[in-house]
């Protein structure tokens, strides 16, 4: 028997068909379970898909719907501990659309998106009307929770493989019915002809046949069976209203309708798959269920095929995800819909009305106002006319769906009930830390929808530590502490250190404790090093172990780095121990952020639900230990930090004074001024390490006293400057009068003219209103449109006015030719920008609103006016992927070179954010692949190497991007991968014939030159390994070996002479070896490195001059000595 806690993959089948199905596609399959759950009435079919453990589970026969899903799934929950992914997978009626040629056989799988009218989704909506007629009604809807995100990259990352070689479902499938060919008549795909969709007309009279609608063939281009990504709608009952479909689909862009799934996503986080086996609607097609249930399990195989086995590991179990309580309020929804013996229970009575009333009334740390109580229910607890449910149709939140773990955090406890008072609120500290540029200040503002300069600052001893609160609800008042990074550049690290010690420690004595940390890390940053790596050094000791439970690990930027590249980084970070590996293991959650609000409220959210406050290290070496600032395990490791600094300062000042002494010798005025400025600058850096040492060893209570006397000194400054300002409005006083009257005077003219243009705007709209609705021969939906057109436009100019939009502006976003017609000609400034530099011809075409670009274009508009930024509207269009749109700005004569004020063109703008076709048609019309941008020389090609885009690489070379082009430096794109060390891209580029030996014209130096001399290791290895000649000679005569000498690489000269590198190669026109060179500049350590890896110690230069004459040349007694000690003769 197998190991119930081996599994760690869950599969959900509705009925014998899909279970069939799922079975087959099993890589092996295993004995079945020792079911410990005596209670469990699951059915179970165990074994592996790839690296995975998989229980496959179906439902009682005849027992469909939310409910018996809901069932289904805890009793895996409770048979299989270790499940942590959940996959819903079976067949379903499509909602085909214009925008979605969804056809039999298709397979739909629910991810989030986002719709003007739905706004974010989860994947899964949930709509209550049971089973409905064509031309009726049905209620609200809602959206559930978002399915895990292991799962939604593994479908990012198999969508993106499709899309370049097409799914192999149908072969998958046939291959399986050859092997098995019992299934083949039940499963196999039925003839294309049996597919039809008829249109939804309202229903006929009986013996008449809706009209079919006609489709083309799919071409040999085209997937068949198709996958489609987008919203599932489920319910308990069958959507057989085509009307309905359409309309859900058109509102919503559902794309298929099914019966179970809201039963799992309102607790379990898992994913939808269906494939499609009718169109929701009176005609079904049973021939095709078989085929849709193999569609979706062979998509759910490759799904899972291409989820690591590590990822699912790593991930909490669903059982832990969801809090005890939350699983014990799961048994009281479901229980009263089944009997002890599991049969189906009279669901909407009365008595099941008032036992569940019951069972929600017993745990008040979950209850709810009722208006969210409606939202936050099953819609299956209760009929249609209950008081809930109509609440729930007024509610205007009834489109988020609270996931369960939050739902302590957003509702307050129901004996405080449900007043806004302050005794009511509870006050939520959170810190956000992490390197400057992290977005940390980003997060903030998108949480509290504030500016960060705009929070209130606390008093003078923690200036550049900042409190912004917002209310998340009418009970929960979130503060965000905003904190300095251990990088900030114009502050210390020590001034740093000592503001968070005082802000932690004077809020811990007073009472206000942290419930969480947030620190915050950039996913672009290709390695942890150098400032990162001290900053969160430094941010482990001020937290201490015991508050790692309590921190959550956030990274930014995705929308910067392609999922792959994300998830490795990601991935890379969790793993290694000195990153987040100890913290991870000891609890920190990882989040990642996508520049939304939601996003950045779940990790607020997430905090909240802990339940619990945390006592930093710091806070308890400070206020508990006694100890000072110096002595805390933080003040140690800045201590250790800036000796060691100190010293690297000291080690090079001593280099550097030797180096000089050599110059002078050589009478170079412009090389002595230089290193004459970099010892200066030493002697600075080692001043300020011990002015940071000195303030380190500042007692706490001196601290204070500084900042109190900046603040004293702060507030004398005031008082002077507001004294001088009396004093200047005292002598103006008279004058300043009358200017304001003016100026009042002026405001008021300005006011009223601007009400009566616009009351005689209005009444013109009006009256053109009464004359279209006695016009008997428009369309009485015109009609509507335009009446509406008319009264709204004022106000909205008026709502909108705060953004800077102008009438104009609103007109030409809403594609209204006629009403920016009447504006014009009334003096609207077609030119006319808004906060971000907008024009009206920016609105109207990032609108899509062709006509009325048209109409500003004659009527002068400039389709070179810039934001802000610099952006065009044609680099708006070409960075989003807006094909039609940009073809139609190049018809008008938009200049296809044109420069953002980052130099940026739009083919450029285009390749970044990989919008191929767009960049293949600014290519078509004339757009320049290899521009160079002004200050540096680079082509796009360049940007694409060093950032490791292996795509738009390959896009650019396949598009004919000069490959071996040269920025102001010399460098080609194959120097900027390799010592950005995107080993990938330069493999690429090899391959397609980038010159490994390509040249820096000023000098000759090769790529292998160039990283000698510096040191990078692993690119010298990349080259050497790639056949970079390693006895190169520059323009001078030096070899790539003789530059890692001069330059003291002795790792890279061990790497070189290691791979055969000459020593005694000679390095300039004089016949002069590595060796004759550093006797002669007396570097001592370099003559032995030399002799000790075989140097010919008495090598002759071209007049005969040895190493020894050399140095004894120029008196250099040490090298002289040691040339001597080794047997040099002369």
């Amino acid at each position: 028997m197998s190991d119930p806690n081996n599994y760690t993959v869950g599969w959900i089948s509705a009925i014998e068909i899909e279970y069939a199905a799922a079975q087959e596609f099993l890589d092996e399959e295993h004995e079945g379970p020792k079911l410990a759950n005596q209670n469990d009435e699951n059915h179970y079919t165990l074994g592996r898909i790839g690296k995975h453990n998989v229980v496959i589970a179906v439902l009682p026969r005849g027992d469909n719907g939310v409910a018996a899903a809901a069932m289904a799934a805890k009793d895996m929950m409770h048979s299989f501990p270790n499940v942590r992914i959940c996959l819903m997978v079976g067949i379903g009626g499509g909602a085909p659309s214009k925008r979605h040629d969804i056809r039999l056989g298709d397979v739909v799988v629910s991810v989030p998106t986002y719709s003007g009218t739905g706004g974010n989704q989860g994947g899964v909506i949930q709509y209550d009307y049971g089973r409905t007629i064509q031309e009726k009604c049905f209620q609200g809807a809602r959206y559930l929770n978002r399915p895990p995100r292991a799962l939604l990259t593994a479908v990012n990352g198999l969508s993106t493989k499709y899309k370049r070689r097409g799914n192999d479902i149908d072969t998958t499938i046939n291959n399986i019915l050859q092997r098995n060919r019992r299934l083949q008549r039940e499963y196999g795909r039925p003839a294309p002809d049996s597919d039809k969709l008829y249109s939804s007309d309202p229903v006929q009279k009986s013996g008449t046949e809706t009209k079919l609608i006609e489709r083309p063939k799919r071409s040999e281009m085209e997937d068949n069976p198709a996958i489609h990504y987008g919203l599932i709608a489920s319910a308990d009952g069958f959507m057989e209203d085509a009307q309905i479909r359409d309309i859900l689909a058109e509102e919503l862009d559902v794309l298929c309708f099914e019966m179970e799934a809201a039963g799992l996503m309102n607790s379990f986080p898992c994913l939808v798959i269906r494939g499609i086996c009718d169109y929701s609607d009176r005609h079904w097609f049973k021939e095709w269920r078989g085929y849709a249930a193999m569609s979706a399990a062979a998509y759910a195989k490759a799904l899972l095929e291409a989820v690591p086995a590590g990822d699912v590991d790593r991930m909490q179990t669903i059982k832990d995800l969801l809090p005890p309580e939350l699983m014990e309020k799961a048994k009281h929804f479901i229980a009263p819909l089944w009997d002890e013996k599991g049969k189906e229970a009279i669901s909407g009575s009365a008595d099941l009305e008032e036992t569940r009333t019951k069972d929600r009334s017993k745990d008040q740390r979950y209850q709810m106002p009722p208006t969210q109580a409606a939202v936050a229910q099953s819609p299956t607890m209760g009929d249609s006319d209950s008081e809930e449910s109509q609440a729930s149709d007024t509610d205007e939140d009834q489109c988020y769906h609270m996931p369960p773990n939050q739902a302590a955090a957003e509702t307050p406890p129901a004996e405080k009930g449900f007043t806004n008072s302050q005794s009511d609120i509870e006050h939520v500290y959170i810190a956000v830390m992490g390197v400057t540029g992290a977005g940390k200040s980003s997060l903030i503002s998108l949480c509290t929808g504030k500016n960060v300069k705009i929070g209130h600052n606390l008093e003078s001893c923690t200036a550049d530590v900042e409190d912004v609160e917002f209310m998340l609800n009418d009970h929960v008042c979130v503060h965000l502490i905003d904190t300095p990074g251990f990088d900030d550049t114009s502050r210390s690290d020590v001034e740093v250190l000592q503001n968070i010690a005082v802000w932690l420690s004077d809020s811990f004595e007073h009472g206000t404790k942290l419930s969480g940390i947030i620190y915050m890390h950039r996913i672009i940053d290709t390695r942890m090093a150098g400032s990162a790596l001290r900053n969160l050094s430094m941010f482990k000791k001020l937290c201490g172990e015991n508050a790692y439970s309590s921190v959550v690990l956030a990274t930014s930027m995705w929308n910067e780095v392609s999922e792959v590249t994300g998830a490795q980084r990601e991935r890379e970070l969790i793993e290694t121990p000195k990153f987040w590996g100890h913290m991870h293991k000891k609890g920190s959650r990882v989040f990642r952020l996508d520049r939304t609000r939601e996003s950045c409220l779940e990790i607020v959210k997430y905090i909240i639900s802990l339940g619990s406050t945390t006592l930093l290290e710091l806070q308890d070496e400070i206020v508990n230990k006694g100890r000072q600032i110096e002595d805390t395990e933080a003040g140690v490791q800045l201590n250790e930090d800036i000796i060691r600094e100190r010293k690297k300062h000291q080690a090079e000042l001593l280099a550097l004074k030797t180096q000089m002494q050599e110059e002078m010798a050589e009478h170079d005025a412009e090389l002595q001024r230089a290193l004459r400025e970099e010892y200066d600058e030493l002697k600075e850096n080692i001043r300020r390490n011990d002015e940071e040492q000195a303030k380190l060893k500042q007692d706490l209570k001196d601290v204070h006293e500084r900042k109190e006397r900046e603040l004293l000194e702060l507030k004398k400054q005031i008082e002077a400057d507001r004294k001088k300002y009396e004093e200047d409005m005292h002598n103006q006083g008279e004058a300043l009068k009358r200017q304001a009257k003016e100026y009042a005077d002026m405001i008021r003219l300005t006011e009223e003219r601007s009400r009566k243009q616009w009351e005689m705007l209005e009444q013109k709209n009006n009256e053109r209103d009464d004359r279209l609705r006695r016009a008997e021969e428009v369309n009485r939906k015109q009609q509507e449109v335009l009446a509406l057109q008319a009264k709204e436009d004022a106000n909205r100019a008026n709502s909108f006015a705060k953004h800077g939009d102008t009438p104009l502006h609103l007109a030409a976003r809403q594609g209204k030719a006629d009403v920016v017609q009447k504006l014009l000609i009334q003096g609207a400034i077609i030119e006319a920008k808004d906060k971000y530099g907008g024009t009206p011809l920016y609105d109207a075409v990032y609108g899509g609103k062709e006509d009325t670009a048209k109409l500003l274009l004659d009527k002068g508009a400039k389709i070179e006016a810039p934001r802000n930024n610099g952006h065009t509207i044609l680099h708006t269009m070409a960075a989003e992927g807006r094909a039609d749109m940009v073809k139609f700005l190049l018809g008008r004569g938009a200049k296809i070179e044109v420069r953002t004020n980052d130099d940026e063109t739009p083919l450029g703008l285009a390749i970044k954010h990989n919008k191929t076709d767009v960049a293949k048609l600014l290519l078509s019309r004339g757009a320049n692949i290899n521009a160079r941008r002004t200050r540096n020389g680079w082509t796009e090609l360049h940007y694409m190497a060093k950032g490791g885009k292996i795509d738009g690489t390959k896009f650019l070379l396949d598009q004919g991007a000069n490959i071996e082009a040269k920025t102001n430096q010399g460098n080609t794109p194959l120097f900027l991968a390799i010592q950005n060390n995107e080993t990938d891209v330069a493999k690429l580029l090899l391959k397609r014939g980038a010159n490994i030996e390509a040249r820096r014209t000023k000098n000759g130096w090769t790529d292998l030159h160039t990283v000698a001399s510096k040191g990078n290791m692993d690119a010298a290895k990349f080259l050497l390994d790639h056949g970079a000649k390693i006895e190169a000679k520059t323009n001078g005569g030096s070899t790539p070996l003789g530059l890692a000498i001069a330059n003291r690489k002795t790792n890279m000269a061990n790497l070189l002479l290691n791979r055969g590198a000459n020593i005694d190669a000679r390095q300039n026109k004089e016949g002069s070896t590595e060796l004759h060179i550093m006797a002669y500049k007396g570097k001592a350590d370099m003559v032995k490195f030399l002799l000790d890896h075989g140097a010919k110690i008495a090598a002759k230069k071209k007049n005969g001059d040895t190493p020894l004459a050399r140095a004894i040349a120029n008196e250099n007694a040490n090298v002289v000595k040691l040339l001597r000690a080794r047997g040099a003769r002369g």
